[in-house]
């Protein structure tokens, strides 16, 4: 197992597995440390995952947050490993951008939204490898979702967005690796007339170059087997990949358990680290908890695959 535990170090999914989540919230816009960090990480010795969550409004605006926070306490104090998934889900407006008129969700665009990344940055900066998976399912911000006819203005203008919090990022927290985040699902078809489908991906090109990694979710309720395989697949051309979070959307147990029982095996893994897949997240504990055996499937996975 001397190369799935060498490809597979620093996965995070080692973490989730073997200690439950703690579910807290915080608010993560306000800049300053998130105090029950340390005290709720060492209450779940030897590893820990703790996820904390928040939404807050401006305005019209909503902002949501998700922070993974993953202690590697059972590697002897190794540095920890923190992943961090930013996304929206406020209306989709009409939009004035550089490029022209746009439409879509209004604070990735917004004059606000860098600094508060640099503020993120500066609050989580450290000495421990820092994972950030910025604009997660971006395809559905713009009013058009999944194509860049129609929505070629707001696309421009995230890209923009993104290489600025990007820089952010390198400048207060040079521990930070930065990716942006597909939707699992972007690979189902192709339609190069429209740039949907799989012919999204190239026109993001710049940026995917850009970035420390590339990152995507799967959350498709009927399965995500094959998803995960082309999305890791197309990805892996320009850098290494890390499923950023899973979890069926529906919260099925059959599904996560048909997904989990074919895709964390000798032979599916081989082939995805191949492509390119390096780390592997869980959306939250509540999916491997579903039923004991499923659990139980995990946590010896994880005991095999990861460290």
């Amino acid at each position: 197992m001397g190369f799935y535990r060498s490809a597979f170090q620093g996965w995070t999914v080692a973490r989730f597995a073997l200690c439950s989540l703690l579910l807290l919230v915080a608010v993560v816009f306000a800049g300053s440390p998130l105090v029950t960090e340390q005290a709720s990480a060492a209450a779940c010795r030897p590893s820990v995952a703790v996820t904390f969550s928040t939404e807050t409004r401006v305005g019209g605006e909503a902002v949501s947050a998700t922070v993974t926070v993953t202690a590697n306490a059972a590697t002897g104090g190794a540095p920890d490993t923190l992943t961090r998934i930013a996304f929206t889900n406020d209306p989709e407006v009409s939009l004035s951008t550089a490029y022209g008129p746009a439409c879509g969700r209004s604070y990735p665009l917004s004059s606000r939204f860098v600094g508060d990344m640099a503020q993120l940055a500066q609050t989580f900066a450290g000495s421990g490898p820092l994972y950030v998976t910025l604009f997660t399912e971006f395809q559905t911000y713009p009013c058009a979702d999944n194509t860049w006819v129609g929505s070629e203005n707001y696309y421009r203008a995230l890209k923009d967005q993104y290489l600025a919090a990007l820089a952010a990022f390198r400048q207060h927290a040079p521990n930070a690796k930065v990716s942006i985040g597909w939707g699992g699902w972007q690979a189902r078809w192709d339609n190069p007339a429209q740039g949907s489908g799989r012919s999204l991906f190239p026109r993001f090109a710049d940026v995917m170059d850009a970035s420390d990694f590339q990152s995507f979710q799967a959350m498709q309720s009927d399965t995500n087997v094959q998803d995960v395989r082309d999305m890791t697949s197309i990805l892996g051309a320009y850098g290494p990949v890390m499923l950023a979070h899973y979890k069926p959307d529906n919260g099925s147990c059959p599904a996560a358990t048909a997904d989990l029982t074919t895709m964390l095996t000798d032979a599916y893994l081989r082939d995805v680290i191949e492509d390119g897949l390096f780390a592997w997240s869980f959306m939250d504990d509540g999916i491997v908890t579903c039923s004991s055996q499923l659990l139980t499937f995990v946590r010896s996975a994880v005991t095999t695959y990861a460290r």
